[in-house]
């Protein structure tokens, strides 16, 4: 079904779980301020030099050069034509982020399983935006903008458009390393597997896949390469057990939603025939996803909670193909099943929006100095306009 031959319902649907993606993206920057600390201020350094590319060519090349997530400098940089600061600018590409990652997973959603998968997917991914995946909280949205990428690439993948296949891959390595690495883990598995049953798909898809295998083949050790170059990537360990992160899971605002995961991998094992690519890349990004997510257990401990959001993402999939499959079997007529799946995310919508507002208020408050509220910004500002270089500042270790 194509998106301009939709019926009405489908429109609605669609717009609605959109909707509430937006309102939840934009609470973020309604409700709180630039998050300091981590490499926020990285991506506004780099956003200033790529603005002098032309007076410092050399300074803004290397910067880029040397940025673990160069796309998502430039993507940030884009935001300077919203008319306010850069740390303003800063919290609205991380809105935009969140945005842009429900309209790819929808849109994967949609090319899989359907209209209604897709709004359920959505609408499952509009109430992630603090408690389960925490990029607006920690100020890491260079990953959360990699997995519009990541999701886009999916699609294509699974369509066999080779060029813009070729093109998400490097720009999903280049927004984040680690989503770079899921999505190679991911090919390294799918290619074989696809490679050997390409007899069960037609010309175009055999084409496709001969061809994406000898090329990927190498991109992926130029990738990985790349990667490894990157530095800490391998280095960073975490040694504390991440086995707790499904407990957690189970106990978020939503969590026995959770539970329909694997009614949903049984109902997408059906679409195999129908959508075989589709299927198997998805149930191959399930699979790394739960096996980086729970590394530690593997004895390897790196970063495992960087990898938790692809588990949540691999899981919402799941759960919007099960979802709408499991209400058509309760009620048969399509009003009814409209009004069940409003009524179960009513509750869902308010408690996540309360919890938001909550989590919001924490960080903002002046005791936990992790936000850059309106005094000292207005400080910060008075410095830039009256105290000459090299002036030295001094300043309390807390602030």
């Amino acid at each position: 079904m194509q998106l301009n031959k939709l019926p009405r319902k489908a429109i609605l649907a669609l717009s609605a779980a959109m909707l509430m993606s937006v309102i939840f993206a934009v609470q973020f920057p309604l409700s709180t301020t630039f998050p300091m600390g981590g490499d926020a201020p990285s991506y506004i350094e780099t956003s200033f030099k790529i603005k002098n590319v032309f007076s410092e060519p050399k300074e803004a090349i290397e910067a880029l050069r040397t940025s673990w997530y160069p796309v998502a400098d430039i993507i940030l940089f884009s935001t300077i034509i919203i008319p306010t600061d850069w740390p303003s600018r800063f919290v609205w590409f991380g809105t935009l982020g969140h945005i842009a990652v429900a309209l790819a997973l929808g849109w994967l959603l949609f090319r899989t399983c359907g209209w209604k998968a897709a709004a359920v997917g959505i609408a499952l991914w509009a109430l992630t935006t603090t408690d389960i995946i925490t990029h607006f909280e920690t100020g890491t949205l260079a990953q959360l903008w990699s997995y519009f990428f990541l999701l886009l690439f999916l699609e294509r993948f699974s369509s066999g458009a080779i060029f813009s296949t070729f093109i998400l891959l490097g720009l999903t390595v280049l927004t984040h390393p680690y989503t770079g690495f899921t999505l190679l883990l991911t090919l390294a598995l799918a290619l074989p597997i696809l490679f050997f049953n390409k007899k069960h798909f037609d010309k175009k898809q055999q084409f496709a896949i001969k061809t994406i295998t000898i090329t990927f083949s190498a991109l992926t050790i130029i990738g990985a390469i790349y990667l490894i170059e990157r530095g800490q990537l391998f280095n960073n360990i975490v040694r504390d057990g991440n086995h707790l992160e499904f407990i957690n899971l189970i106990r978020a605002r939503f969590g026995i939603i959770f539970l329909l995961a694997p009614a949903g991998a049984l109902i997408l094992a059906t679409k195999l025939k129908k959508k075989p690519i589709h299927v198997i890349t998805i149930f191959c990004f399930s699979a790394m996803a739960l096996m980086l997510t729970y590394n530690d257990l593997l004895g390897i401990a790196m970063v495992s909670h960087r990898f938790f959001p692809f588990m949540v993402i691999a899981t919402i999939i799941l759960v919007a193909t099960a979802l709408p499959w499991l209400v058509s079997k309760i009620v048969i007529r399509p009003i009814l099943q409209a009004l069940l799946i409003i009524a179960f995310f009513a509750p869902l919508t308010i408690n996540a929006w309360n919890e938001n507002a909550e989590v919001y208020a924490f960080y903002e408050s002046p005791s936990r100095y992790a936000r850059l509220h309106k005094d000292e910004k207005a400080a910060i500002e008075w410095l830039q306009n009256n105290v000459m270089a090299p002036t030295a500042v001094a300043a309390t270790t807390v602030n």
